[in-house]
């Protein structure tokens, strides 16, 4: 028969999980780590016995997938937080990644960064390009003969 506490404690390691599928800011990785905690503390203060097993193999579990997930949190925080390097980048040239089409986007590689790129005229991707306008974070490009 499984417990109430048995209970929390699976779902604390799945809320924790889930923050690696769903962006929450580190909500579902909190509520994981807070029930995981509460379950266990519950857990002693009642003197339950939890099977040895069940022990050994969701603490360290949980422990790992509490540290990935607030590791993951952290990195995704801090890399909102830093603005778009966004120079002016007109007449430099690039590669063309993705195609582009009149009316459909592309993508296009200049310095090392990956930018989503418009054209009048269609440019296959592998064609070099060359920056004619900059539209805050889209770059309307033309093919370099």
């Amino acid at each position: 028969m499984i417990t109430f506490i048995e209970v929390v404690i699976i779902v604390s390691i799945i809320l924790v999980i889930l923050e690696f599928f769903i962006t929450t800011g580190g909500i579902f990785a909190l509520t994981g780590i807070f029930a995981f905690i509460a379950a266990y503390g519950l857990a002693l203060l009642l003197k339950l016995k939890m099977p040895l097993l069940f022990l050994k193999i969701t603490i360290p579990v949980f422990i790992f997938v509490s540290l990935a997930s607030l590791v993951t949190v952290y990195v995704a925080l801090k890399a909102q937080k830093k603005k778009a390097l966004v120079g002016d980048i007109v007449g430099k040239t690039g590669v063309c990644k993705k195609d582009i089409m009149p009316k459909k986007a592309g993508q296009v590689e200049i310095d090392g960064t990956l930018w989503l790129a418009f054209s009048k005229k269609p440019i296959k991707a592998g064609s070099r390009i060359r920056v004619v306008k900059q539209d805050s974070l889209k770059l309307e490009v033309e093919e370099v003969e």
